[in-house]
C-alpha cells in the first residue's frame, strides 16, 4: 500500500512537500507512523539533509539499511 501524507513546514511560512509512504519494505513503520498522525518535531538541516527531534514513534526496526537513497525518508 502506498500513502501520500503532506509534510507542513510551519517556521517556512507553512510550506509544504508531499511524502509517498510505502510499505512495501517496512509496513510495521509506515502504520506506526499512519496511527501517529499528525506528528510535530523540530527541524535541523545539515548540509542537504533534514533531521527532526526524536518523535513519538515507536516501531522495531524491520529491513533497516545503512545507506539510503537520495529523497528518503528514514525514522
Amino acid at each position: 500500500m502506498k500513502k501520500l501524507i503532506k509534510v507542513v513546514f510551519s517556521e517556512l511560512d507553512d510550506e509544504s512537500v508531499s511524502v509517498e509512504l510505502d510499505d512495501s519494505q517496512s509496513p510495521k513503520t509506515v502504520k506506526a507512523i499512519l496511527e501517529n498522525l499528525p506528528i510535530e518535531v523540530n527541524i535541523n538541516k545539515w548540509g542537504q539533509e533534514l533531521y527532526t527531534d526524536r518523535t513519538p514513534i515507536a516501531a522495531q526496526e524491520e529491513n533497516a539499511k545503512s545507506e539510503i537513497s537520495l529523497l528518503d525518508v528514514a525514522f
